[in-house]
């Protein structure tokens, strides 16, 4: 045997396939088992009669497009042609009774010529012009600065001949096209003050923190978020919908009209107090606010009082001018239950009452004011329709910027960007109505298999079976987020709970019974009780060995008391 022969030998034994074949092959629309027998028809968009995709004429019927020979059929094409003497057409026959002569005789001419049985990897069109390591410079582009355009991506791109020193052009498209792979997209830009994040203002949200977190630790202590916000009739929403061709409009007064000002205050208990006034808010106006809202939260028997055991309220504003004036100082003088705290500047998001009032506002004009009820009515209808759980929401949302506070990171929004999340992809099968008839059909029309040997016989089988399930329910992957599991999940015990939860479960939604519900029941009080025993260790063991660690100790109660 010569060396030519003995490469060719050990390429087909290293296929393995002198002997069988396994996995299907695929025509356009139909699937091929072992015998040749087309199996149930799977219809392709684009490759019906008449149709206009690849391998189908333009006019006049549809044709079965070129067949895609796996590497296994043509190792065992050569095994047929070269070790057991078949000819071409009896190799197709054997093989596949719709494989083309010329097709085997090109098989065959390229492993004699090329000691080659797998087929090329698919060389046609462009290649991907950037890397992996360019594209991640792009995506650090856009990062570093937000509003860069992509005519200077590009520009950045063609000048930069140390990372791009292959790239000598490129279009804009392609730029666009390698930002949303990277999951980047266009977005409104928000206006950030260079003051927000320097240092002054970062310390100033530190000391903050800190004073709140003293007040928490002396005593029962209320929290007030009071400010005032402006209202007019002519304000409505900015976009709407109509008919193509005709502009979207809203009926609104002539005449814009004097603003209406609303001083409000928010607690974990709700709307507490709101007065409205023709006119902006001074000093004298905010003290009959004050003194409002004083009657609201302290019964008169208890005025001018202060014992042991009674809260303290204490009022959060932002640094408005009025706020410091000296009239309000003496007010909160005069008050022995009640304080003020200051919050640092450029720092709305740690500002409950200023997603109040962005939720107020539309509540408001989607009463309509201007032409079912009177201003002040509307105002008072939308402040009765936020409840208690929206106003502990807007708190738990500002707290969760505290460990960043403390950490003095630099805060660009109010918007707290969620890292928890990672991609996982998931392999499966459509199942409908109509599959189980197919696959019926499917096999029906398949040869009856035919083996020497038991085990040959199941290697067949399970191969038809895998062949019609791929043409009928293909596996379609997809991409989703997920969010990582809490470490308090992971211990055995709450593992074990959980698994015979489900156990539980199952069990009563095939019996339907009544006594299986109530194990059930039962089973899930179990698990959600251990699942709440852990949590508490896990952050009691934190909080231990943090107990010096500021910035870690802080972060971990946050999470305990404000969940997100």
């Amino acid at each position: 045997m010569d060396s030519n022969a003995k490469e060719r030998s050990a390429l087909l034994d290293t296929f393995g396939l002198l002997q069988h074949v396994k996995g299907p092959t695929h025509t356009r629309g139909h699937t091929l088992d072992l015998r040749g027998q087309r199996q149930a028809r799977v219809r392709v968009r684009g490759h019906g009669r008449g149709a206009r995709g690849r391998g189908v004429r333009m006019r006049g019927g549809g044709v079965v497009g070129r067949i895609q020979v796996s590497d296994e059929i043509r190792a065992t094409i050569i095994d047929h042609v070269i070790n057991h003497g078949l000819s071409y057409r009896e190799a197709a026959q054997r093989v596949q009774p719709v494989l083309r002569r010329s097709t085997v005789v090109s098989i065959v001419r390229t492993f004699q010529n090329e000691n080659r049985v797998h087929r090329l990897p698919h060389a046609g069109g462009r290649r991907n012009i950037f890397s992996v390591q360019q594209e991640a410079a792009i995506v650090d582009m856009v990062v570093a600065n937000n509003a860069i355009k992509l005519r200077e991506i590009q520009t950045a791109v063609i000048a930069d001949q140390g990372t791009f020193q292959n790239i000598n052009s490129v279009s804009v498209s392609t730029i666009d096209r390698v930002l949303k792979k990277n999951h980047l997209a266009m977005k409104q830009l928000y206006r950030v003050p260079f003051q927000r994040n320097s240092e002054m203002v970062k310390e100033a949200r530190f000391q903050y923190v800190q004073r709140i977190m003293e007040l928490e630790a002396e005593g029962p202590h209320t929290f007030i978020f009071v400010d005032e916000a402006g209202f007019n009739l002519t304000k409505v929403r900015r976009r709407g919908r109509n008919i193509i061709g005709h502009r979207a409009t809203v009926t609104v007064p002539g005449q814009r009209g004097a603003n209406i000002t609303m001083c409000a205050a928010i607690s974990n208990d709700g709307v507490l107090c709101h007065i409205p006034t023709v006119g902006p808010y001074n000093t004298e106006r905010l003290i009959t606010f004050l003194d409002a809202l004083r009657h609201r939260l302290i019964p008169p028997q208890e005025g001018g009082l202060l014992r042991p055991g009674m809260p303290l309220f204490v009022i959060i504003w932002d640094n408005v001018a009025f706020h410091h004036s000296r009239l309000v100082n003496e007010w909160f003088a005069a008050q022995p239950r009640m304080m003020m705290q200051f919050l640092p500047a450029y720092s709305p998001f740690l500002n409950a009452i200023e997603e109040f009032f962005s939720t107020w506002r539309w509540k408001v004009y989607n009463h309509r004011p201007y032409d079912q009820m009177p201003l002040i009515d509307a105002m008072t209808a939308a402040a009765q329709e936020i409840g208690a759980e929206e106003c502990q929401g807007w708190i738990r949302h500002t707290r969760r910027f505290f460990p960043r506070c403390i950490a003095r990171e630099n805060i660009a929004c109010d918007i707290i960007p969620n890292v928890q999340l990672t991609s996982v992809s998931v392999k499966r099968r459509y199942i409908n109505e109509n599959t189980s008839a197919k696959v019926m059909e499917a096999i029906a029309m398949s040869p009856t298999v035919n083996a020497e040997s038991v085990d040959e016989l199941l290697d067949k089988f399970n191969w038809k079976i895998s062949n019609v399930m791929d043409a009928v329910a293909p596996i379609k992957t997809k991409t989703t987020l997920i969010r990582k599991k809490t470490p308090w999940r992971n211990t055995m015990m709450v593992k074990a709970l959980q698994t015979e939860c489900r156990k539980a479960e199952c069990k009563w939604r095939k019996t339907k019974l009544q006594i299986h519900h109530d194990l059930y029941k039962i089973s899930l009080c179990n698990f959600n009780y251990e699942l709440l025993k852990a949590r508490r260790r896990h952050f009691s063991e934190i909080i231990n060995e943090n107990i010096n660690n500021t910035r870690t100790l802080f972060a971990m109660v946050d999470k305990l008391t404000n969940p997100p």
